[in-house]
């Protein structure tokens, strides 16, 4: 069971992440872009990634408490912008139960940016 202090602790936590990596986003103009169709969603979205370089990435979704739950792409990707589409399905085709996902975007290993998605029942 957990308490309204963990909670509490989780989306600040969260903020201060998604504060972070907004910052960093700044000095590279990599960006996993705000715009997230739809969202909420019920069985999948989608979120716009933005290259202003070809660049060695990774897109991982987790949880609220930090568990790896998806990788959308893991290697080099083209300059442009591109749709990043998410079935809502775990690393094992299942599908995810309803709450709160963070999409992080990384290059170098470090996160550049990250957005929140609700998934809801449907």
């Amino acid at each position: 069971m957990k308490s309204f202090f963990s909670n509490k602790l989780i989306v600040t936590l969260l903020s201060f992440v998604l504060l972070i990596s907004s910052h960093l986003n700044a000095n590279t103009g990599l960006e996993l872009a705000r715009r997230v169709y739809p969202n909420p969603f019920r069985t999948s979205t989608t979120f716009q990634l933005k290259m202003p370089n070809v660049e060695k990435i990774q897109i991982i979704v987790f949880d609220i408490i930090g568990r790896k739950v998806r990788t959308l792409h893991d290697g080099v990707h083209p300059q442009g912008d591109y749709p990043i589409f998410w079935d809502g399905n775990d690393d094992n085709g299942i599908p995810v139960p309803q709450g709160t996902y963070i999409c992080t975007l990384f290059a170098n290993d470090s996160p550049v940016n990250s957005v929140k998605v609700i998934k809801i029942v449907g």
